[in-house]
Protein backbone atom coordinates (compact mmCIF):
# COMPACT_ATOMS: atom_id res chain seq x y z
CA UNK A 1 0.00 0.00 0.00
CA UNK A 2 3.05 2.27 0.23
CA UNK A 3 2.45 4.07 -3.08
CA UNK A 4 -1.24 4.72 -2.55
CA UNK A 5 -1.01 5.48 1.17
CA UNK A 6 2.07 7.65 0.62
CA UNK A 7 0.42 9.89 -1.94
CA UNK A 8 -2.70 10.29 0.21
CA UNK A 9 -0.58 11.07 3.28
CA UNK A 10 1.39 13.77 1.49
CA UNK A 11 -1.89 15.25 0.24
CA UNK A 12 -3.58 15.63 3.62
CA UNK A 13 -0.40 16.40 5.60
CA UNK A 14 0.63 19.00 3.02
CA UNK A 15 -2.74 20.71 3.29
CA UNK A 16 -2.57 20.76 7.10
CA UNK A 17 1.06 21.94 7.09
CA UNK A 18 0.20 24.92 4.88
CA UNK A 19 -2.75 25.81 7.11
CA UNK A 20 -0.45 25.46 10.13
CA UNK A 21 1.95 28.01 8.63
CA UNK A 22 -0.94 30.46 8.21
CA UNK A 23 -2.18 29.78 11.75
CA UNK A 24 1.26 30.53 13.20
CA UNK A 25 1.08 33.93 11.50
CA UNK A 26 -2.15 34.70 13.40
CA UNK A 27 -0.37 33.80 16.66
CA UNK A 28 2.56 36.10 15.87
CA UNK A 29 5.21 33.36 16.06
CA UNK A 30 8.79 33.62 14.84
CA UNK A 31 10.06 31.69 11.81
CA UNK A 32 11.45 28.81 13.86
CA UNK A 33 8.30 28.67 15.99
CA UNK A 34 6.16 28.75 12.85
CA UNK A 35 7.92 25.71 11.37
CA UNK A 36 7.63 23.77 14.65
CA UNK A 37 3.95 24.67 15.02
CA UNK A 38 3.17 23.57 11.44
CA UNK A 39 5.07 20.31 11.93
CA UNK A 40 3.28 19.50 15.19
CA UNK A 41 -0.11 20.50 13.81
CA UNK A 42 0.11 18.22 10.77
CA UNK A 43 0.74 14.89 12.60
CA UNK A 44 -2.29 12.75 13.45
CA UNK A 45 -2.12 10.73 16.69
CA UNK A 46 -1.39 7.08 15.94
CA UNK A 47 -1.94 6.17 19.61
CA UNK A 48 -5.50 7.51 19.54
CA UNK A 49 -6.65 6.80 15.99
CA UNK A 50 -4.72 3.56 15.55
CA UNK A 51 -6.19 2.07 18.71
CA UNK A 52 -9.69 2.94 17.51
CA UNK A 53 -9.11 1.40 14.09
CA UNK A 54 -7.66 -1.77 15.61
CA UNK A 55 -10.67 -2.06 17.91
CA UNK A 56 -12.89 -2.18 14.80
CA UNK A 57 -11.13 -5.38 13.80
CA UNK A 58 -9.60 -4.06 10.54
CA UNK A 59 -12.56 -5.50 8.66
CA UNK A 60 -12.27 -3.42 5.50
CA UNK A 61 -9.69 -2.03 3.11
CA UNK A 62 -10.33 1.50 4.36
CA UNK A 63 -9.14 0.68 7.90
CA UNK A 64 -5.99 -1.03 6.63
CA UNK A 65 -5.21 1.87 4.32
CA UNK A 66 -5.74 4.37 7.13
CA UNK A 67 -3.32 2.45 9.35
CA UNK A 68 -0.81 2.66 6.48
CA UNK A 69 -1.37 6.43 6.35
CA UNK A 70 -0.77 6.70 10.10
CA UNK A 71 2.50 4.76 9.83
CA UNK A 72 3.73 7.02 7.02
CA UNK A 73 2.73 10.08 9.06
CA UNK A 74 4.87 8.76 11.91
CA UNK A 75 7.82 8.37 9.52
CA UNK A 76 7.31 11.95 8.33
CA UNK A 77 7.17 13.05 11.97
CA UNK A 78 10.54 11.36 12.55
CA UNK A 79 11.90 13.38 9.61
CA UNK A 80 10.53 16.50 11.34
CA UNK A 81 12.39 15.49 14.52
CA UNK A 82 15.61 15.00 12.56
CA UNK A 83 15.21 18.48 11.04
CA UNK A 84 14.67 19.96 14.51
CA UNK A 85 17.74 18.12 15.80
CA UNK A 86 19.86 19.60 13.00
CA UNK A 87 19.01 23.21 13.86
CA UNK A 88 21.31 25.14 16.21
CA UNK A 89 20.06 26.51 19.51
CA UNK A 90 17.80 29.48 18.92
CA UNK A 91 17.07 28.42 15.34
CA UNK A 92 19.56 30.88 13.81
CA UNK A 93 21.21 29.45 10.69
CA UNK A 94 23.99 30.74 8.48
CA UNK A 95 24.96 29.13 5.17
CA UNK A 96 28.01 27.46 6.71
CA UNK A 97 26.40 26.24 9.93
CA UNK A 98 23.29 25.16 8.04
CA UNK A 99 25.29 23.06 5.56
CA UNK A 100 27.35 21.55 8.37
CA UNK A 101 24.26 20.74 10.45
CA UNK A 102 22.50 19.14 7.49
CA UNK A 103 25.61 17.07 6.63
CA UNK A 104 25.95 15.84 10.22
CA UNK A 105 22.25 15.02 10.32
CA UNK A 106 22.42 13.00 7.10
CA UNK A 107 25.52 11.05 8.19
CA UNK A 108 24.14 10.38 11.67
CA UNK A 109 20.76 9.38 10.24
CA UNK A 110 22.26 6.86 7.84
CA UNK A 111 24.43 5.48 10.65
CA UNK A 112 21.39 5.05 12.91
CA UNK A 113 19.39 3.37 10.14
CA UNK A 114 22.28 1.06 9.25
CA UNK A 115 22.84 0.00 12.87
CA UNK A 116 19.10 -0.56 13.32
CA UNK A 117 18.95 -2.74 10.19
CA UNK A 118 22.02 -4.78 11.20
CA UNK A 119 20.71 -5.38 14.74
CA UNK A 120 17.21 -6.26 13.53
CA UNK A 121 18.62 -8.57 10.86
CA UNK A 122 21.59 -10.32 12.48
CA UNK A 123 21.60 -9.72 16.25
CA UNK A 124 18.01 -9.61 17.54
CA UNK A 125 16.61 -12.75 15.78
CA UNK A 126 19.25 -15.18 17.19
CA UNK A 127 18.87 -13.60 20.63
CA UNK A 128 15.08 -13.92 20.48
CA UNK A 129 15.32 -17.55 19.33
CA UNK A 130 17.71 -18.30 22.20
CA UNK A 131 15.55 -16.58 24.82
CA UNK A 132 12.39 -18.32 23.60
CA UNK A 133 13.83 -21.70 24.66
CA UNK A 134 14.06 -20.52 28.28
CA UNK A 135 10.78 -18.62 28.39
CA UNK A 136 9.13 -20.98 30.88
CA UNK A 137 12.04 -20.87 33.35
CA UNK A 138 12.87 -17.15 32.96
CA UNK A 139 9.77 -15.55 31.51
CA UNK A 140 10.95 -12.02 32.39
CA UNK A 141 14.04 -12.20 30.17
CA UNK A 142 12.27 -11.67 26.80
CA UNK A 143 10.39 -8.72 28.30
CA UNK A 144 13.60 -7.09 29.55
CA UNK A 145 15.26 -7.77 26.20
CA UNK A 146 12.44 -5.99 24.34
CA UNK A 147 12.51 -2.99 26.69
CA UNK A 148 16.31 -2.92 26.68
CA UNK A 149 16.42 -2.90 22.89
CA UNK A 150 14.21 0.17 22.77
CA UNK A 151 16.19 1.97 25.49
CA UNK A 152 19.52 1.09 23.89
CA UNK A 153 18.53 2.65 20.59
CA UNK A 154 17.03 5.59 22.43
CA UNK A 155 20.44 6.24 24.00
CA UNK A 156 22.17 5.66 20.65
CA UNK A 157 19.82 8.13 18.94
CA UNK A 158 20.57 10.72 21.63
CA UNK A 159 24.33 10.12 21.24
CA UNK A 160 24.07 10.76 17.49
CA UNK A 161 22.24 14.03 18.11
CA UNK A 162 18.60 12.97 17.74
CA UNK A 163 15.82 12.55 20.25
CA UNK A 164 15.54 9.23 22.10
CA UNK A 165 12.19 8.65 20.40
CA UNK A 166 13.82 8.59 16.96
CA UNK A 167 16.21 5.80 17.93
CA UNK A 168 13.53 3.70 19.61
CA UNK A 169 11.15 4.20 16.69
CA UNK A 170 13.77 3.09 14.14
CA UNK A 171 14.57 -0.21 15.88
CA UNK A 172 10.86 -0.89 16.34
CA UNK A 173 10.27 -0.21 12.66
CA UNK A 174 13.23 -2.39 11.64
CA UNK A 175 11.95 -5.49 13.47
CA UNK A 176 9.84 -7.67 11.17
CA UNK A 177 7.86 -10.90 11.01
CA UNK A 178 7.57 -13.38 13.86
CA UNK A 179 10.31 -11.71 15.90
CA UNK A 180 8.44 -8.42 15.81
CA UNK A 181 5.25 -10.15 16.97
CA UNK A 182 7.17 -11.93 19.71
CA UNK A 183 8.60 -8.70 21.13
CA UNK A 184 5.36 -6.76 20.77
CA UNK A 185 3.58 -9.50 22.69
CA UNK A 186 6.03 -9.11 25.56
CA UNK A 187 5.60 -5.34 25.91
CA UNK A 188 1.85 -5.31 25.21
CA UNK A 189 0.83 -5.59 28.92
CA UNK A 190 2.54 -2.29 29.78
CA UNK A 191 1.83 -0.45 26.54
CA UNK A 192 -1.40 1.07 27.78
CA UNK A 193 0.21 2.10 31.07
CA UNK A 194 3.13 3.81 29.30
CA UNK A 195 0.80 5.64 26.91
CA UNK A 196 -1.24 6.84 29.89
CA UNK A 197 1.88 8.03 31.74
CA UNK A 198 3.14 9.78 28.60
CA UNK A 199 -0.02 11.80 28.07
CA UNK A 200 -0.36 12.62 31.77
CA UNK A 201 3.25 13.85 31.89
CA UNK A 202 2.91 15.92 28.73
CA UNK A 203 -0.40 17.33 29.92
CA UNK A 204 1.19 18.40 33.19
CA UNK A 205 3.68 20.53 31.23
CA UNK A 206 0.91 22.63 29.66
CA UNK A 207 0.16 26.06 31.09
CA UNK A 208 -3.24 27.22 29.68
CA UNK A 209 -2.78 30.91 30.52
CA UNK A 210 -0.64 31.88 27.47
CA UNK A 211 -3.42 30.56 25.21
CA UNK A 212 -6.13 32.24 27.26
CA UNK A 213 -4.40 35.60 26.91
CA UNK A 214 -4.82 35.37 23.12
CA UNK A 215 -8.00 33.29 23.14
CA UNK A 216 -9.64 34.82 19.99
CA UNK A 217 -6.59 34.03 17.84
CA UNK A 218 -6.14 30.64 19.54
CA UNK A 219 -9.77 29.68 18.95
CA UNK A 220 -9.46 30.63 15.27
CA UNK A 221 -6.25 28.61 14.95
CA UNK A 222 -7.80 25.49 16.52
CA UNK A 223 -10.84 25.71 14.24
CA UNK A 224 -8.63 26.08 11.16
CA UNK A 225 -6.40 23.14 12.13
CA UNK A 226 -9.41 20.92 12.82
CA UNK A 227 -11.01 21.98 9.53
CA UNK A 228 -7.79 21.34 7.59
CA UNK A 229 -7.38 17.76 8.86
CA UNK A 230 -11.08 17.10 8.47
CA UNK A 231 -11.09 18.41 4.89
CA UNK A 232 -7.96 16.42 4.06
CA UNK A 233 -9.53 13.27 5.47
CA UNK A 234 -12.77 13.83 3.57
CA UNK A 235 -10.77 14.36 0.39
CA UNK A 236 -8.77 11.15 0.70
CA UNK A 237 -11.94 9.35 1.80
CA UNK A 238 -13.57 10.32 -1.47
CA UNK A 239 -10.48 9.35 -3.43
CA UNK A 240 -10.24 5.86 -1.98
CA UNK A 241 -14.00 5.31 -1.82
CA UNK A 242 -14.07 4.86 1.94
CA UNK A 243 -16.68 2.45 3.26
CA UNK A 244 -17.69 1.90 6.85
CA UNK A 245 -18.72 -1.51 8.27
CA UNK A 246 -22.35 -0.82 7.33
CA UNK A 247 -21.35 -0.63 3.67
CA UNK A 248 -22.12 3.05 3.28
CA UNK A 249 -19.64 5.43 1.69
CA UNK A 250 -18.87 8.05 4.33
CA UNK A 251 -15.72 10.16 3.74
CA UNK A 252 -16.82 12.42 6.60
CA UNK A 253 -15.97 9.65 9.01
CA UNK A 254 -12.45 9.38 7.55
CA UNK A 255 -12.03 13.11 8.06
CA UNK A 256 -13.15 12.83 11.69
CA UNK A 257 -10.74 9.94 12.33
CA UNK A 258 -7.72 12.00 11.26
CA UNK A 259 -8.48 15.10 13.37
CA UNK A 260 -6.84 14.14 16.73
CA UNK A 261 -3.22 15.15 17.26
CA UNK A 262 -1.23 13.45 19.98
CA UNK A 263 2.08 11.84 20.85
CA UNK A 264 4.29 12.98 17.97
CA UNK A 265 2.96 16.53 18.22
CA UNK A 266 4.01 16.54 21.88
CA UNK A 267 7.39 14.99 21.05
CA UNK A 268 8.05 17.54 18.31
CA UNK A 269 7.17 20.36 20.70
CA UNK A 270 9.32 18.89 23.48
CA UNK A 271 12.30 18.43 21.13
CA UNK A 272 11.94 22.01 19.87
CA UNK A 273 11.71 23.30 23.45
CA UNK A 274 14.87 21.41 24.42
CA UNK A 275 16.65 22.76 21.32
CA UNK A 276 15.71 26.34 22.20
CA UNK A 277 13.58 26.81 19.07
CA UNK A 278 10.43 27.64 21.06
CA UNK A 279 9.75 28.90 24.57
CA UNK A 280 7.46 27.49 27.24
CA UNK A 281 4.56 29.74 26.21
CA UNK A 282 4.62 28.45 22.63
CA UNK A 283 4.87 24.86 23.89
CA UNK A 284 1.83 25.42 26.11
CA UNK A 285 -0.16 26.81 23.17
CA UNK A 286 0.90 23.83 21.05
CA UNK A 287 0.02 21.38 23.82
CA UNK A 288 -3.39 22.91 24.39
CA UNK A 289 -4.03 22.68 20.64
CA UNK A 290 -3.22 18.95 20.81
CA UNK A 291 -5.65 18.39 23.70
CA UNK A 292 -8.50 20.28 22.01
CA UNK A 293 -8.09 18.42 18.69
CA UNK A 294 -7.87 15.08 20.53
CA UNK A 295 -11.25 15.80 22.15
CA UNK A 296 -12.76 17.16 18.93
CA UNK A 297 -12.05 13.97 16.98
CA UNK A 298 -14.55 11.67 18.78
CA UNK A 299 -17.16 14.45 18.73
CA UNK A 300 -16.87 14.77 14.94
CA UNK A 301 -17.01 10.98 14.59
CA UNK A 302 -20.29 10.98 16.46
CA UNK A 303 -21.69 13.65 14.15
CA UNK A 304 -20.33 11.93 11.05
CA UNK A 305 -22.15 8.68 11.76
CA UNK A 306 -24.74 8.14 14.46
CA UNK A 307 -24.42 4.44 15.11
CA UNK A 308 -27.56 2.50 15.78
CA UNK A 309 -27.48 0.99 19.27
CA UNK A 310 -29.63 -1.99 20.30
CA UNK A 311 -32.28 -1.45 22.97
CA UNK A 312 -34.38 -3.88 24.94
CA UNK A 313 -38.10 -4.08 24.16
CA UNK A 314 -40.41 -6.75 25.53
CA UNK A 315 -42.35 -7.49 22.31
CA UNK A 316 -40.30 -6.59 19.23
CA UNK A 317 -36.66 -5.73 18.44
CA UNK A 318 -36.19 -2.02 17.83
CA UNK A 319 -32.96 -0.11 17.18
CA UNK A 320 -32.60 3.39 18.55
CA UNK A 321 -30.67 5.95 16.52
Amino acid sequence: MIRRAGSLTLLEMGLTFIVGLACAHFLGLTLAETLVFAMAGSATSTAIVGQFLLSRGMRDQTSRLLVGILVIEDIVAVVFLIIISSLPAGGVLTARTGLLAISETIVGGFALLAIGFLVARYVAPPAINFLSHYEEEFEELPFFFAIGLGFAFGVLGSYLGYSAGVGAFIIGLAMRGKHSKYLSGKVAPIKGLLVFIFFVYMGSQIDPFPALQIWPAFALVVVLLIAAKYAGGVLIGRIMGARDPLGETDPRLVGAWLVPRGEFSFIIGQAALAAGLIDTSTFSILGLMVLVTAMAGPFLQRIGRKEASPSQHPFKPVRDN
